[in-house]
């Protein structure tokens, strides 16, 4: 039997990414989801693909986008809460703060589509124990949002390349520090407070740690197609190697080009045309679903959640 995998999507939208390169206009909230999410949508039914979707509470407000949310309901896929406005730094702030904006994306998330949320993201990969404490009061069963590279400065640069210093934002995304590069690569569980709440790692690269979730994928084809495939293929053998069970990251920005949203011309692999980056996406999940019993990671942290051999973290 193909070994499991796990996948999710990150909703992130249009003002978010302009807020994280301090492009002016954020602040009005544009959003792409009405003309992407249907392309999204198609995609995964070609393929009969379902995943979990993380949506910011702030989005879920919004008449325009409320559909969008259902449509994904409806199709079958799960939903995660990415916080309220989708701050990187919001680890940083206090414990009312975080509560606050936790209750707010819930509140928001099930008026809207119904949901009742037991998953989390943090925006920019954000986790401390004072968010993971909340989590487990609040019942969820997981968190996804730890980053376990030590590159996290150079993927903070990266993102803000071509950015003018005085349009860069005063509070830089983070993406994790240094030391979450010596993270666990397979699940595990917190312990915070004489409780447990599982955790499910972007997977990167056994071994160096870099990147290997599709919007880094879609950085290097920029440069060469050829490299970026050879590239994928390696990471997926050394996963397989290592009997690891991956869990794969995407991003709006991964079906759509810099010719379809122009604001967001600067941000990594956003140089190529929205028809050849989405028909590599397709490319690469295909090559998921032939090496992986590929699920959504709602479905996957039950599956695991059966287990009973965890590497427990304490905080």
């Amino acid at each position: 039997m193909p070994q499991l995998a796990s996948i999710s999507l990150d909703l992130d939208n249009q003002w978010s990414y302009m807020r994280a390169q301090g492009i002016p206009g954020w602040d009005q909230f544009p959003s792409y989801l009405p003309q992407l999410v249907p392309k999204i949508l198609q995609v995964l039914e070609q393929l009969d693909l379902r995943l979990t979707v993380f949506v910011v509470g702030r989005d879920a407000e919004v008449a325009e986008n409320i559909p969008c949310l259902r449509a994904f309901v409806a199709a079958g896929h799960s939903l995660g809460n990415h916080s309220y406005l989708h701050q990187p730094w919001m680890h940083e702030a206090s414990v009312e703060a975080i509560r606050a904006e936790l209750e707010q994306a819930e509140q928001a998330i099930q008026q809207a589509t119904g949901q009742i949320l037991t998953g989390f993201r943090g925006p920019g990969f954000a986790v401390s124990r004072e968010l993971l404490a909340l989590l487990q009061d609040r019942g969820y069963r997981y968190d996804a949002s730890v980053f376990p590279t030590y590159l996290g400065s150079i993927v903070r640069r990266a993102s803000l390349r071509g950015v003018p210093l005085a349009h860069r934002p005063r509070r830089k995304p983070q993406f994790g520090t240094f030391a979450d590069g010596f993270r666990p690569l397979r699940p595990y569980r917190w312990q915070v407070n004489r409780q447990t709440l599982l955790e499910i790692p972007v997977t990167t690269l056994p071994i160096l740690r870099i990147p290997i979730h599709f919007t880094y994928l879609h950085f290097l084809a920029q440069r060469s197609r050829s490299l970026a495939t050879v590239y994928f293929h390696l990471a997926l053998g050394l996963c397989q190697l290592f009997r690891m069970e991956p869990s794969f990251l995407l991003h709006p920005l991964d079906f759509v080009g810099g010719d379809q949203v122009p604001e967001l011309r600067s941000f990594p692999g956003m140089g190529m045309r929205s028809d050849r980056k989405c028909a590599l996406t397709v490319q690469y999940l295909k090559t998921l679903q032939r090496r992986y019993r590929l699920m959504a990671l709602s479905d996957y942290v039950e599956v695991v959640a059966q287990r009973d051999r965890w590497r427990t973290v304490v905080l």
